[in-house]
């Protein structure tokens, strides 16, 4: 497999989340330079305790996508410091409510973090990636993306607009060698997982594989590519 991560620039959103910090963690074996971004300090140090053995030059971001603010600062950090060549979507929050007895504020925080602050931050991170002519963005979705679950109905909502909007960028940057990935896990453990009702966790996928595939995609530099892919677990009786 190609080296394809070798000084490139890479930024993780929700690198403090189970499969982000697995992203991290796998990524930080390659001479690269790892822009993680987490929501809170105590999660963005367990992240740079775990890959503190790596190679990969690491900085730690701290980035509320709920709060336009910190979204903002982070843009601007695009616009002046860091310039990415590749980008890695996997922040999320799953919100387990009945649509009527869910506030406008936990929809508000479900799009914001889920779909409109990482539209942004990727608008910003593919000007430099359209000026070297190549890079690679991958947003995590979810199985969501393709069936409704009981109680969760803004989370599919925002998992499936993260789909439209990764195959829509694939076709509109594909002409300049940009590479755009939607990655649709089914259930994986990590505390997203645990909220989730009504299934057996011990069948869920394991962090870590999801994030070989993402790697494994990222990776994959041939003609051949699918800008969506479903990612479902085998059920061992």
């Amino acid at each position: 497999m190609n080296n394809i991560f070798k000084n490139k620039t890479i930024l993780i959103l929700g690198a403090t989340g189970s499969i982000g910090q697995e992203v991290c963690k796998q990524l930080s074996h390659y001479e690269c330079k790892i822009i993680a971004v987490g929501s809170n300090l105590k999660s963005i140090n367990k992240t740079k305790n775990i890959i503190k053995d790596g190679i990969a030059e690491m900085v730690m971001l701290k980035c509320n996508l709920d709060v336009k603010k910190d979204v903002l600062k982070l843009i601007n950090l695009l616009k002046t410091k860091y310039k990415i060549n590749i980008l890695i979507n996997c922040a999320g929050i799953f919100i387990n409510s009945p649509i009527d007895k869910m506030s406008s504020k936990i929809i508000e925080t479900s799009f914001n973090v889920n779909i409109q602050s990482p539209f942004m931050i990727i608008r910003e991170a593919i000007k430099n990636m359209k000026k070297n002519k190549w890079g690679r963005v991958v947003n995590l979705g979810s199985s969501s993306s393709y069936s409704g679950i009981n109680d969760s109905s803004v989370y599919c909502s925002t998992k499936h607009a993260i789909l439209g909007f990764t195959k829509a960028l694939h076709n509109e940057l594909k002409s300049s060698n940009i590479r755009c990935y939607c990655i649709s896990p089914s259930s994986t453990k990590g505390n997203m997982g645990k909220s989730t009702k009504n299934q057996d966790y011990n069948t869920f996928l394991e962090p870590q594989d999801v994030a070989k595939f993402i790697i494994f995609t990222i990776s994959f530099d041939s003609n051949l590519m699918n800008e969506e892919v479903f990612l479902n677990r085998m059920f061992i009786k």
